[in-house]
C-alpha cells in the first residue's frame, strides 16, 4: 500500500506539472481541474481501531473514488489528503459527481461525508498576478496552505 501510494504521488505530481506548463503555453486547451479531498482526522480515528485499519480505511477511501472516477483521471493519496486530476472537466458535471460520491459513500461504509472537497480549475492558476509555481509538490503545499484563496470553485462539508 505505502509503495502504491508513493508511486501514485510521483505519477499525479509529473502530471501535474506538466498540465500546468500546458496551461501557461496553451490557454485553456485542456479544461483540468483539480479535486482535493481532506479527511478530518478525527472521522478516520473513528472508523478505526490502530493504524493499520486506519491505513486500510483510507485505501476503501482511495478505491471508492477510483471507482466513481473516470480511468484517465489521477489520483493520488497524501496523508489523509486525497487529490485527483482531471483534464477536460466542467465544473458543475464534475461538482454534481462529486455530490454524488459523498451520497453513496456512507452506504459503502466510508463516512467521509463531513470533510471538505474543493475543486480547483488550474486555468485560474495561470492568470497574471497569480504565483507561478512550477513543482507539483509546492503547488499543492499552497493550496492546502490557504484552500479559500485559491478555490473560487466549490466546496462541500
Amino acid at each position: 500500500m505505502v509503495l502504491d501510494d508513493l508511486y501514485a504521488k510521483e505519477r499525479a505530481l509529473f502530471h501535474l506539472e506538466w498540465l500546468l506548463h500546458v496551461e501557461r503555453r496553451h490557454d485553456n486547451v485542456l479544461q483540468s481541474a483539480l479535486v482535493h479531498i481532506a479527511l478530518n482526522p478525527e472521522d478516520v480515528r473513528r472508523m478505526s481501531y490502530g493504524a493499520g485499519d486506519a491505513a486500510e480505511k483510507l485505501g476503501e477511501v482511495l478505491t471508492c473514488l477510483q471507482t466513481a472516477c473516470r480511468s484517465t483521471d489521477v489520483m493520488m493519496r497524501e496523508g489523509m489528503d486525497f487529490w485527483i486530476i482531471t483534464a477536460f472537466a466542467q465544473l458543475e458535471p464534475l461538482t454534481d459527481k462529486l455530490k454524488a460520491i459523498m451520497a453513496t459513500a456512507p452506504q459503502n461504509g466510508l463516512e467521509i461525508a463531513q470533510n471538505s472537497i474543493r475543486v480547483y480549475a488550474l486555468r485560474d492558476f495561470i492568470k497574471p498576478g497569480m504565483p507561478s509555481i512550477d513543482k507539483g509538490a509546492d503547488f499543492l503545499a499552497l493550496l492546502k496552505r490557504s484552500p479559500s484563496t485559491y478555490a473560487p470553485s466549490t466546496t462541500f462539508n
